[in-house]
């Protein structure tokens, strides 16, 4: 199943690249907030967030008709039953802060730091991964089970308290200005690209 939701983030992908030229302009200048890239990162960083900026553009970005791309992907594509269940587990996902509680025999036990929860997993893509380690990623729940998205935002450990209180002070700001009725869930789906902000953050800072 993990590769059959790559499989059709890949071909969504294609779908955008295909038919929205101007919808990817502006959505890279607003995710990157006008600068370049390969001016902030180098290497395995610079191809993390390329792959980070295609996570969000296929699941969380909205053009200013208020369109998602899965939506339109469903609605021109018109894809099979099997691909409208991931397409709809996709909708529902979110990007969260975890922290590593524990690893044991290939399982990693996480905390959902933003929404008080855990959960266990088990993913190549994490299985270096030691108690104490923060990170952001998307969770995709299919019948039960826990697939992990594209997106991978990675974090020191000893400036959880700092990522923290930024995530707090950027969910304040959107209740305040931009959805007054929102909630933590409607944060992370609507103004996901804060984990780009933080993350660029973090790897400017050489302590």
């Amino acid at each position: 199943m993990q590769e059959e939701i790559y499989r059709i983030l890949n071909q969504i992908s294609e779908f955008i690249y295909e038919h929205y030229q101007e919808d990817i302009q502006e959505a890279f200048e607003y995710f990157w907030e006008e600068e370049r890239p390969e001016d902030i990162l180098q290497g395995m960083l610079l191809d993390m967030g390329e792959l980070n900026f295609d996570d969000w553009l296929t699941v969380d970005y909205r053009n200013p008709y208020g369109e998602g791309f899965l939506e339109l992907y469903e609605k021109y594509s018109e894809p099979p039953e099997n691909e409208k269940k991931i397409l709809a587990a996709l909708k529902e996902s979110r990007i969260s802060l975890y922290e590593v509680e524990d690893v044991t025999d290939g399982k990693i036990r996480l905390k959902d730091l933003l929404r008080d929860k855990g959960l266990e997993i088990i993913s190549e893509r994490l299985s270096r991964l030691k108690r104490g380690d923060l990170f952001a990623t998307r969770f995709i729940i299919i019948n039960g089970k826990i697939f992990m998205g594209k997106c991978i935002y990675t974090f020191h450990s000893f400036q959880k308290d700092e990522i923290l209180k930024y995530l707090d002070m950027q969910f304040r700001r959107y209740l305040k200005n931009e959805n007054p009725q929102g909630d933590i869930e409607s944060f992370l789906k609507e103004a996901s690209s804060v984990f780009n902000t933080v993350w660029l953050t973090v790897m400017a800072d050489k302590r």
